[in-house]
């Protein structure tokens, strides 16, 4: 049994073997699937109040992304990469260092960067040393504006797409399976 298959979003461009027989229906199948599972879980981690867990959640929604936009795993270039194609004023490097290591791992940022809550007017402003403040209801706009920009990039670039496709044949993405058929597969090992 191919196990991509078994953890691809179900979608109506998809055939009973798991073959893409739509692939412009496919990419707006995988957009609606990320929108659902990964914006929709942040979005709703904002709206509860919760400070920290949304900038980490961002950050490693940027990282899913950049697996499918390069095709392979991630990395720290591609990660910086990623952010300065897609992201309009921001620096790559600072995102990974700061967000994707050091608040993924650590809960905490470091010497090149202060997050905020509720205080748009800071957003983007900068310290004397270079400093870089992140408000939070700002950092999720331009997060959607980037994942906007690269689904439309998705939709009409070839090399995209193939990166896209070959990281999702790789790894497939997470998807609800109903529990009886998780037994019947166990059952079957």
């Amino acid at each position: 049994m191919n196990r991509n298959h078994l953890i691809c979003f179900p979608d109506a461009s998809v055939n009973d073997v798991g073959q893409i027989v739509d692939l412009a229906l496919w990419v707006d199948e995988f957009e609606r699937y990320f929108d659902e599972r990964i914006v929709s879980e942040t979005r709703t981690a904002i709206g509860i109040g919760l400070q920290t867990a949304p900038y980490i959640l961002i950050s490693c929604a940027i990282d899913f992304l950049t697996t499918f936009w390069a095709g392979a795993d991630s990395s720290r270039e591609r990660y910086r990469d990623f952010v300065n194609a897609f992201f309009a004023g921001y620096d790559g490097e600072n995102v990974y260092r700061e967000l994707r290591c050091r608040m993924v791992h650590n809960h905490t940022v470091g010497q090149t960067a202060i997050i905020c809550w509720d205080e748009p007017d800071l957003h983007g402003c900068t310290i004397g040393n270079g400093t870089v403040v992140l408000n939070l209801a700002q950092f999720f706009q331009d997060f959607i504006k980037a994942k906007n920009k690269y689904f439309a990039a998705l939709r009409t670039s070839p090399d995209l797409l193939e990166n896209q496709m070959a990281r999702f044949n790789e790894m497939g993405v997470l998807s609800s399976i109903e529990p009886d058929e998780i037994r019947r597969w166990v059952s079957t090992f």
